[in-house]
């Protein structure tokens, strides 16, 4: 009779040819396929751990923003030292905006894609993400009519003509 609860361990049987060591085993939970709790899938989707699982909207169009920045600082270092760029939802103002024409860069249905703010000697280019993805749509790459937005705005502030910012300006069009 034994002591023990369960049954013993037994251990492993050498395949032939080798050298009758085994590797241990790793006790790896999160690597087991389970079952959700209807049991008709793995539990957790195919995302490695780690790793974001999804990337919003607002993410990716924030990320345009950067690269496109980092873009035109390259090309024009000391002109643009003294700009930071912002990007906000839909303008504060966006019936008022709608009734008048400002003027400023446009997209379908008069409203503005972004807007320049200077305070302070500091200049802040505030680009409207809703304005510029509904702009964009399905015909446009976001990163395109971002950098085109953004383009345009630097155009504005330091009253060149867009190309002279970017040769790649328009390049969707």
């Amino acid at each position: 009779m034994h002591d023990s609860v369960g049954p013993s361990p037994v251990p492993p049987v050498p395949a032939e040819g080798s050298t009758g060591v085994s590797r241990p085993s790793l006790h790896r939970p999160y690597l087991r396929r389970r079952r959700n709790r209807h049991g008709r899938g793995i539990r957790s989707g195919p995302v490695p751990l780690g790793a974001p699982a999804r990337r919003t909207r607002a993410d990716v169009f924030d990320d345009a923003v950067l690269d496109s920045a980092q873009r035109l600082q390259r090309l024009h270092r000391p002109a643009l030292d003294a700009v930071s760029f912002a990007v906000q939802q839909i303008p504060d103002d966006l019936e008022e905006l709608r009734a008048r024409d400002t003027g400023e860069l446009l997209a379908d249905g008069g409203i503005p894609m972004g807007r320049l703010d200077e305070r302070d000697g500091q200049v802040v280019i505030v680009v409207f993400r809703r304005v510029v993805e509904q702009f964009a749509g399905r015909d446009i790459p976001l990163a395109d009519a971002v950098h085109d937005a953004i383009v345009e705005l630097v155009a504005s502030w330091l009253h060149w003509d867009p190309e002279a910012v970017d040769p790649h300006y328009g390049r969707f069009e």
